[in-house]
């Protein structure tokens, strides 16, 4: 998606110039100059290694009722879902 609509040369060229980053989830991905088992498309600007679904894919996840009194209805159903894991992080990773 973002070679789709060019944003993979435009962010590469701002973060190279000094816009801070930081990515979660499809971010890291994004950003991570290693994406364990695949070659996917990414920028590649973060010295990070990442995981896709290291805690297993969304579809693996539970689903459970939550209550949350504040709200007017307050049972509502809940799918957490699973998350990205870093492998490997630069030490000097944020220093200028």
């Amino acid at each position: 998606m973002v070679k789709l609509v060019a944003y993979d040369t435009y962010l590469r060229r701002r973060i190279d110039q000094g816009m801070p980053a930081f990515g979660t989830c499809t971010g890291m991905i994004l950003l991570a100059k290693e994406i364990i088992g695949s070659d996917q498309p990414r920028i590649g600007v973060m010295d990070i290694s990442v995981q896709r679904n290291s805690f297993g894919r969304q579809i693996d996840s539970c689903e459970t009722e939550i209550v949350i009194p504040a709200l007017s209805h307050p049972r509502h159903s809940y799918q957490p879902y699973n998350r990205n894991g870093s492998e490997f992080c630069e030490s000097n990773f944020g220093e200028s």
